[in-house]
């Protein structure tokens, strides 16, 4: 009954008990490399997996404050709190003044106190928060990078006035400090 099996395993007794030893032997073997095989498969995909969740973290983020800024547009920029604020009129030309002007209108903001300034520096607040979380989450990108500078440029003059008031809170030295003080480095055609 076993000869045939016997034969191709060059067995020389040829008996139940002898396939069996022989045969899981071999079983044991092809668990172990399929072991091997499966332990990389298993790392790629918990390592795609969560890059994937961080990703999504990052993009659903993104999504929260770009809400956020669709249904406030009085606060999306520095130009446009500045005015909804009451810091300047539509007439200030943003475009003629100089950084220290632009800055200077926002010094001092904490303590204005009114309702509008509080939802302007709260709005600040979720951006600088999303940008970390963002930051924190995203991969590392170009794309992810320069998401962040743009949104951090709208609010250039408020940042000016304010990051080194506000850096405590985000980390001195952290990858989101490194990318506001490298936007407040650049001197943007429009300082707003």
């Amino acid at each position: 009954m076993f000869e045939g099996i016997c034969d191709a395993l060059s067995l020389t007794t040829c008996d139940a008990a002898t396939v069996a030893q022989t045969l899981g032997g071999f079983s044991g073997v092809l668990a172990a490399a399929f072991a091997l095989i499966a332990i990389p498969v298993a790392w790629w995909q918990i390592s795609s997996n969560t890059k994937l969740s961080r990703e999504t973290v990052a993009m659903e983020t993104y999504r929260e404050y770009l809400k956020l800024a669709f249904e406030n547009p009085e606060y999306s920029g520095a130009a446009m709190g500045a005015r909804t604020i009451g810091l300047v009129d539509n007439e200030f030309d943003w475009d003629e003044a100089s950084r220290e002007e632009c800055t200077a209108l926002w010094s001092g903001i904490e303590g204005r106190l009114t309702e509008q300034s509080e939802k302007y520096l709260w709005f600040l607040s979720f951006l600088l928060s999303s940008c970390e979380k963002i930051v924190d989450h995203a991969p590392k990108s170009d794309g992810w990078t320069r998401v962040i500078e743009d949104q951090l440029r709208y609010h250039y003059s408020s940042l000016d006035a304010l990051w080194d008031k506000l850096v405590g809170h985000y980390g001195s030295g952290s990858q989101l400090d490194k990318l506001v003080r490298g936007v407040l480095a650049e001197e943007p055609g429009k300082l707003s």
